[in-house]
Formats: structure tokens, sequence, C-alpha cells
């Protein structure tokens, strides 16, 4: 088996994954998050001097438990942040003396979640959602095909930023400007959606998939104690975006009519590893 390490630069967070892979598949040996929040480094298309060392800082230490595990092919994706500065290049300038920097597309994005969630659900006609600190990228799907996809200019970070009377207005706005309409399950990977599962795991009702309605009574019972206490106790580091991350969800979901949403742990770095490392 061979290893191999995969970092998703986002505009939230910073994951990586480790594997070990041949040419029957992967295995997840060990997963990374630090929540660091790039996007607020970010104006008028420039991304400051500090955004960018929080950047690279957060890769050495990465890069370093790598080799520590054994792993030395490690891979650096840019996904949201890169398509919000003017000149994407100064992320690889910056990164590139500590592993290969692959700036991604929305469409990218979008494709690489696609792959990744549908390789541990088996759905075969629906929709994959990934909701970002900076974008949200939606893929509808039948089988294995892609019949649409789209990268929404909205994540739960920048949402937070918003007048909080206006978030709901925001969300439904953009989704309005999307002429495909479709209606199916649907297939969430990222933070947002593993906390709710994980949410209502730790309030004792352990789901097999979400629904709107769950979804709603999270939002509505978001100030009470034992809500709280699971936030702070296991989900500490979304406590100032994931309120927001579940707006937009809700929107999403109520906007295509989305009946069950089913959790994948596999997301962005997993589609990248199937399409760009297993096809080697």
């Amino acid at each position: 088996m061979k290893k191999c390490g995969i970092i998703d630069v986002g505009s939230n967070s910073i994951r990586m994954g480790l594997y070990d892979y041949d040419e029957n598949g992967f295995t997840m040996i060990d997963n990374y998050l630090t929540v660091k929040e790039l996007v607020t480094y970010i104006e008028n298309g420039q991304i400051s001097e500090k955004g960018l060392e929080i950047a690279y800082k957060t890769l050495y230490s990465f890069k370093d438990i790598a080799n520590n595990r054994g792993v030395t092919d490690l891979y650096a994706l840019i996904t949201a942040p890169g398509r919000k500065v003017d000149d994407p290049s100064v992320f690889v300038n910056k990164l590139s003396s500590l592993m290969p920097i692959e700036l991604l597309s929305a469409e990218q994005e979008a494709t690489y979640a696609f792959k990744g969630a549908k390789c541990k659900v088996d759905l075969k006609q629906g929709m994959t959602i990934d909701i970002g600190g900076g974008s949200s990228e939606i893929v509808q799907f039948e089988n294995d095909d892609i019949l649409y996809e789209t990268s929404l200019d909205v994540g739960c970070v920048a949402l937070s930023k918003i007048d909080p009377k206006e978030p709901l207005f925001y969300v439904e706005d953009i989704l309005k400007k999307i002429d495909y309409k479709f209606h199916g399950d649907m297939i969430g990977a990222g933070g947002t959606v593993e906390s709710i599962f994980l949410i209502y795991e730790k309030l004792g009702d352990k789901k097999e998939f979400i629904t709107l309605d769950d979804i709603q009574t999270i939002i509505d019972r978001y100030n009470e104690d034992s809500i709280h206490y699971i936030i702070g106790r296991y989900i500490y580091a979304r406590k100032t975006t994931l309120f927001y991350g579940l707006h937009i969800l809700y929107e999403i979901m109520s906007y295509y009519k989305v009946k069950k949403l089913y959790l994948s742990e596999y997301g962005v770095k997993e589609g990248y590893l199937i399409d760009k490392i297993l096809k080697k």
C-alpha cells in the first residue's frame, strides 16, 4: 500500500486527510482539522500577509505531522479562498515550497465533492451539498453522471459577517438566480452537515438521515443549554459559524424540496484522491 496526504485549504477551515491506497481503492488513516477563517483576511480581492502566513504555518505543521506518520506524498488544494482573490498565484508563491499546490475552480471543487460524497453513500439519484466557509457546492446527479453543478457564493463564515436580520433573504436571492430545478434526496459533506448529525447523536437520537423539520428543530432549540453544551464540548471550532450553516442548508433543502439528507464523511479531498491519484 502507498501513503498520501491531501489538504483542503478552505475559507473557514483547513483539513488534512491521510490515506493508504492502491489500485483497488483507499482507506483513511487519520483526519485533521483546524479553523483559521482565511476568508476574514481577504478584502477587496486581496489577502493580507497575515492570512498568507497563517496558511503557510498551518501547512508547515500538517506537513510535519504527515512526515511523522510516514506520509511523504502531500498535496494541497486551495478552494474558495483562491477564487476570492484577484491574483490566486499569491497562494502558490507562498506555499509551493512546502508541497504541490493546486488551485481549484468552483466546478472542480463541486465535482470532487460529488465524487467523494458519492463513494460513501449509495444514492442513485439526487444531489450533493458541501457548505464551506466562503462558498457552497451543489451537484445534481443520476447514478455516476453529473447533470448540473454550481458553486453558490455563500458560506457560513461569509454569511456571519452580514447583518443578522438579512442572511435568509441573502441565501434565497442567490438560489433564485439558479434556473435548474431538481427534486430528490441529498448527500451532505463538510462540517455543517457533520455537526447536525452529531448533535442528534449526542441528544440520544442517532439518525440515518436528516429532514427539513430536523434542521428547523435545531434552529429553534439553538439557544437551549443542551445544544450549547454539545456545541461547546464536541464542535467548539464551529460555534461562531454553525448557526449560519444551518440556515444555508435549510434554505437549500427547502428550495429544492429535499426530503432526506444523508451524511458522507468523504468530500473534496477524497474526490481528488479518486480522480487524480488512484487513476495515475
